[in-house]
């Protein structure tokens, strides 16, 4: 049986907490070099050690968490950098691009706190409504096309010709 639960009553418990020295090895993995031998070494702790911690899930899941909150952080950034390019870029294509980044950035933070759904959010970008001669907005049906087979050969009472 395991120790964690023979220890606190049978009750679950978390995650066991992630060592300092991995915490050194995983800052060093996502900031400076993605290489675990040199991490392992900058932190003071063995190779075989920090390799034997990345295979716990804990641990993955805590560098996963420190790999996300890093890349949020450099996402702030995106937006100053396309309201710039949206204001004072000279390309045209470019600023229709950035302000449909940051239209797709509303509603994907929109989606992410549960506002609308998503199933009857319109797009960004540009739609275009054909106006019918009356008024009206509704596009008249197409005529309809007849698709049935016709038969343009002489029908036989056999299936097959015969050889007679």
């Amino acid at each position: 049986m395991n120790e964690a639960l023979v220890r606190h009553g049978n009750k679950r418990v978390g995650p066991p907490p992630v060592p300092e020295r991995m915490k050194r090895v995983i800052a060093y993995l996502l900031d400076v070099e993605d290489d675990l031998t040199k991490a392992a070494a900058h932190a003071g702790m063995a190779m075989y050690l920090a390799f034997r911690y990345m295979r716990q899930t804990h641990v993955r899941r805590f560098l996963l968490e420190q790999r996300q909150i890093r890349i949020d952080a450099a996402r702030c950034g995106n937006i100053k950098a396309l309201l710039d390019i949206r204001d004072n870029s000279g390309n045209a294509v470019a600023r229709v691009n950035a302000a449909r980044s940051i239209e797709l950035m509303g509603a994907e933070n929109e989606q992410a706190v549960g506002i609308g759904n998503p199933r009857h959010q319109q797009g960004p970008g540009v739609t275009i409504v054909m106006m019918m001669p009356d008024g009206s907005h509704k596009p008249v049906d197409p005529p309809m096309v007849d698709v049935t087979p016709t038969i343009e050969h002489e029908a036989s009472p056999h299936a097959w010709p015969s050889t007679d």
